[in-house]
């Protein structure tokens, strides 16, 4: 078979007719709207594609234009495709553009050859601007540095934070895997400094050997 061809996902505008191709059949759609993603998980797209109708085929599904060219990704089922005023139901996908620079080491080495960036393992909500820690992940550097759920992340090194997308460009903007990250957290009242040692990602989750 012959593969499909990349397009250029920044072409892309909405209200253009796409294709879902997953895993069990073809689903019409269409480009409703495209901007960021922010995720719990130490996530951020600076610019994700959001279609609707929803699709259950969604998982890994491919999204191609008129011309059957790959534009995206499959990567959520969501409830806001046109943003946060209306409940669309939808789909995300993550821009085809952004594997291009990485297809390469990707073939080669099963990842990207780039410095990783820090990862502290926490999971976060955004209320109102604040970020609070939902979840620590076990084992991880903000555990081993005391971090606990419900702590309000209110700076990263004295410099305030704005949400949970200003969170994360401030956490990757403090250098490569392994830097200390300084931690302004408010609990029980009071703000406090705690210092997490960072980790790169796939560290943590690779596969542990079973024998």
């Amino acid at each position: 078979m012959k593969p499909v061809q990349f397009e250029q996902s920044a072409s892309i505008g909405e209200r253009e007719m796409v294709l879902i191709v997953g895993f069990d059949g073809v689903a019409p759609a269409y480009v409703v709207s495209r901007r960021p993603f922010v995720g719990y998980w130490e996530y951020l797209l600076d610019e994700a594609i959001y279609t609707a109708p929803a699709t259950v085929n969604w998982s890994g599904a491919a999204l191609l234009n008129r011309e059957g060219k790959l534009l995206g990704i499959g990567s959520l089922v969501i409830n806001d495709a046109m943003g946060t005023r209306t409940r669309v139901p939808g789909n995300l996908f993550v821009p085809i553009d952004l594997l291009k620079p990485l297809l390469g080491d990707l073939i080669a080495t099963g990842r990207s050859s780039a410095r990783p960036r820090p990862w502290i393992g926490i999971n976060t909500q955004e209320v109102q601007g604040n970020v609070i820690v939902t979840r620590v992940s076990s084992e991880g550097p903000a555990e081993d540095a005391s971090v606990r759920s419900g702590d309000v992340i209110v700076g990263i090194g004295g410099q305030t934070i704005g949400g949970q997308a200003d969170f994360y460009t401030k956490l990757w903007k403090t250098g490569e895997a392994g830097v200390d990250i300084p931690l302004d957290v408010l609990r029980s009242g009071r703000v406090e400094t705690i210092t997490v040692k960072s980790i790169d990602r796939d560290r943590y989750y690779r596969a542990k050997p079973t024998y």
